[in-house]
């Protein structure tokens, strides 16, 4: 029998199922992918977080974007807002290379129309503030200064264990701690 990715009609919630699991949000939910939001928004100009949100509500309710049960709820939305923050870098870049000027035969300027790896100057500061604003949360935490300091690097995970000293599972309750210690810092203390 032949493997498939696909995925029948009923491993995704209904709309009514949707809106249960909107009902059973709490407030720690909801600020929890509020801040998940604002980091998304971060840097897209004329984009608010809450339109981010909002849009991720709107598009799981009307079926836009199909919530696979079997993932949990909060993380299913959390990729839908990363989804839709890539919309917008996205239709930000293509309304930047459509404004380029044209060269004598009508057509964008062929060295500015090709790709770069490299992120833009406006994405590359952001990301830069992030760390130093993430580093100086961890400064306290050598674990985590040092596990903050390999991913920012660029290292995999086995690299920061064995920089950090510590075991796989080490490494990965480290990683919740941070993630829960981002979870609750607040806006401000994260820009």
């Amino acid at each position: 029998m032949e493997a498939t990715n696909a995925r029948s009609l009923d491993e995704y919630g209904s709309p009514e199922e949707v809106a249960i699991a909107l009902a059973a949000l709490g407030e720690a939910d909801f600020a929890r992918l509020g801040r998940i939001a604002q980091l998304r928004a971060r840097g897209l100009p004329g984009v608010e977080w809450r339109d981010i949100l909002h849009d991720a509500i709107q598009r799981s309710l009307d079926g836009t974007r199909r919530w696979p049960v079997d993932v949990p709820f909060v993380a299913f939305l959390r990729g839908v807002m990363r989804s839709i923050a890539s919309e917008h870098w996205r239709r930000r870049m293509l309304d930047r290379r459509d404004a380029q000027p044209a060269n004598d035969e009508g057509f964008p300027d062929q060295i500015e129309t090709i790709a770069s790896d490299e992120p833009d100057p406006e994405r590359s500061a952001i990301a830069r503030d992030l760390v130093e604003h993430l580093e100086r949360l961890v400064a306290d935490d050598p674990v985590l200064s040092g596990i903050v300091a390999g991913i920012g690097e660029g290292l995999d995970p086995t690299d920061i264990q064995a920089r950090v000293g510590l075991s796989a599972t080490e490494y990965n309750s480290a990683r919740r701690r941070l993630r829960r210690l981002i979870t609750r810092a607040t806006p401000e203390m994260l820009g």
